[in-house]
């Protein structure tokens, strides 16, 4: 069963300071479960298409490796879980 990972910024709970929790959403069997980053950045900073922190940010690159560890470290226990159930 396939499953998917999309990152996308939570508006709804924006800090007072304007910044947003960054959350990866897992889906497998059509069943979405949502995971927090700890990531928080300005909207501003934020691409929906790329599902990354814009350049324009001063650390975007350590962020953005934060995410893809977040998200490796999801297909590793997605993989774990698979590789239990399966023996």
């Amino acid at each position: 069963m396939a499953t998917s990972y999309h990152f996308y910024l939570r508006k709804d709970k924006k800090r007072s300071n304007g910044e947003c929790p960054i959350y990866l959403r897992i889906t497998q069997a059509r069943k979405p479960r949502y995971v927090s980053t700890g990531v928080f950045i300005h909207p501003d900073y934020w691409n929906p298409k790329k599902e990354n922190v814009r350049k324009s940010h001063s650390n975007y690159k350590s962020l953005n490796t934060i995410l893809e560890n977040e998200k490796k470290k999801a297909e590793q226990i997605r993989l774990t879980i698979d590789a239990t159930h399966t023996h």
